[in-house]
């Protein structure tokens, strides 16, 4: 699995963005860390991470088409039976994650909070191959 992260201070109106582009289509794992990152204070505690894309974005093959997808924790994601299998489960209830099919293009993942400000941790994952079966 290819992945890539981004450590960055999130602010009032000013969330910590990370870019990323992919060259094929690919399953992609994307998480917002604050309280397992494990610092004694100036972590964001409730992160919220969003999806943008220039294109549409189509969530798990429902057909409502979107340019941006957004979770706030990460139990709520649908396939988070996907985080449990790669072990990328978070392990505060309060991060967030995204389990998604993209097409090639450019990314980027906007980082806030609802909680909290302070210091946060972007995580992109690419799967080499095709998620479990549910």
């Amino acid at each position: 699995m290819t992945n890539t992260s981004n450590r960055a201070e999130v602010s009032e109106g000013n969330p910590a963005i990370a870019g990323f582009v992919l060259n094929e289509p690919s399953w992609v794992i994307i998480r917002g860390i604050g309280p397992s990152m494990n610092l004694e204070s100036g972590y964001i505690d409730d992160p919220v991470i969003t999806l943008h894309a220039d294109q549409y974005l189509l969530e798990d093959f429902n057909d409502d088409l979107e340019n941006s997808i957004t979770n706030d924790n990460w139990q709520d994601t649908l396939r988070s039976d996907t985080l449990d299998h790669w072990k990328l489960a978070p392990e505060n209830e309060n991060e967030s994650a995204l389990v998604t099919y993209l097409n090639p293009g450019p990314y980027k993942v906007h980082l806030s909070s609802n909680g909290e400000l302070g210091s946060g941790l972007v995580e992109v994952y690419v799967a080499p191959y095709a998620l479990p079966s549910e």
